[in-house]
């Protein structure tokens, strides 16, 4: 699991005064591998019957072919007899040169190797207030840098303790109940 660790400039729960606390963001890493997974054959070029270059650009993009895309009808090679009533077809994409329109087929290579991608994300932060807070969710607002993320989050006391003459400290850790919100503050 990655982890994304930050200190807040300041937290407000619900309207309350901002305070400081820190934040983190986790995401879970999912492994996977493809067998019929392809990706741009980065050493392809071809030159059209009008003279036009093609290639893939450092992006994966074509930026001289345009995708057409075109219905297959079923015909039950793929679904067989008994699945022909519920077979839809399937979509061909076709590409062409964007100046002469010839047709032109990129070539790509199998991409069956080991990968990860981003799967679930939560978030929690931590903060040291005077009381407890007793709300089952709140609001929260994550101030850092110019950003500023908020979301709904579920308090869970973790630990309270005298500060003498000047009260309690309340440390609790807010877990983020769905998604964190972004937007520039």
């Amino acid at each position: 699991m990655g982890t994304a660790i930050g200190t807040a400039t300041m937290i407000t729960i619900n309207d309350g005064e901002p305070m400081p606390g820190s934040f983190a963001v986790e995401v879970a890493v999912i492994d996977y591998q493809s067998d019929t997974a392809s990706k741009p054959d980065m050493a392809w070029t071809a030159v059209d019957d009008a003279g036009h270059f093609h290639a893939y650009a450092t992006d994966g993009e074509l930026p001289t072919l345009a995708a057409r895309t075109r219905h297959v009808d079923c015909d039950g090679v793929h679904a067989g007899p008994v699945l022909d009533d519920v077979c839809d077809g399937y979509d061909v994409v076709d590409w062409h040169c964007r100046i002469c329109g010839q047709e032109v087929q990129p070539e790509r290579v199998p991409d069956r190797g080991p990968k990860q991608m981003p799967g679930r994300k939560h978030w929690h932060a931590e903060v040291v207030t005077s009381r407890e807070i007793t709300e089952d969710a709140v609001s929260v607002r994550i101030q850092q840098g110019g950003k500023l993320r908020f979301g709904v989050a579920r308090p869970v006391l973790v630990s309270m303790e005298s500060d003498g003459p000047n009260g309690v400290r309340v440390a609790t850790r807010l877990h983020g109940d769905g998604p964190l919100g972004e937007r520039s503050s």
